[in-house]
């Protein structure tokens, strides 16, 4: 949750004019995670509110759980709308174009901030370069998405899977492992990381302690016996 709030700061220091309603998307596998999840949603959505000042929150609730310090007198100009990407790609491509062309009736939005996963942002950040919408992630973390040429609105929170190669890789010098086997998903996040440790052996010159397992991206069930599978082939 206070990752999402300091995205929706980030985007609300853009230089934009707050004179009117500035609309902001954020979305996220609502739905498909846990209820735990869920409740986090619900809660960042009354948190935010109760920042601006909706009495009726502040009233119910007390004081924030994340303040956000020194808010713009503008500040309740913003409009915050939660979208859900279901995990997937294609919903979260819908939403997006939900939010930034107003197909949902309300206001289109000049940023995002989102997502979780790398194969969503992806693509929804190939059609935020196109309508010119500031996109902010806090957890997609393909190096791809470092490609400014193809996605020059694109921003994020966290460091790409290229320094997290870095640590996977130290990790098995450090612990002398003779024999690495990644299994990885066939979609940006899975990929990008074992690239990124794979490149790392390569410049040790030790590619023989690495290797690499593909099974299909399965983001909603996944297939055990079919992971299994893959690893006896191996």
């Amino acid at each position: 949750m206070a990752l999402a709030m300091r995205g929706i700061l980030a985007l609300c220091l853009c230089g934009h004019t707050l004179a009117q309603e500035l609309a902001l998307g954020v979305y996220g596998p609502v739905t498909t995670r846990s209820q735990l999840y869920l409740a986090m949603v619900a809660s960042f959505d009354l948190d935010l509110r109760n920042n601006l000042n909706e009495a009726a929150i502040r009233s119910r609730f007390g004081d924030p759980v994340i303040a956000i310090p020194n808010p713009h007198a503008q500040l309740a100009n913003v409009k915050v709308r939660i979208g859900n990407s279901a995990g997937t790609p294609e919903t979260g491509v819908a939403t997006a174009l939900d939010f930034m062309l107003g197909l949902d009736g309300e206001t289109p939005i000049v940023g995002l901030v989102g997502g979780v996963f790398s194969s969503i942002s992806m693509p929804i950040a190939s059609v935020a370069a196109v309508q010119k919408v500031t996109q902010i992630s806090y957890g997609s973390t393909s190096p791809a998405l470092s490609n400014k040429d193809t996605y020059p609105y694109f921003l994020r929170t966290v460091p790409p899977d290229s320094i997290q190669g870095q640590a996977f890789w130290n990790w098995i010098v450090t612990f002398e492992v003779p024999l690495a086997v990644c299994m990885y998903a066939v979609e940006p996040y899975g990929q990008g990381l074992f690239l990124a440790i794979e490149e790392q052996s390569k410049l040790a010159g030790e590619e023989g302690r690495l290797k690499g397992v593909s099974v299909r991206y399965m983001p909603t069930t996944f297939v055990v016996e079919e992971a299994r599978g893959a690893i006896q082939i191996a």
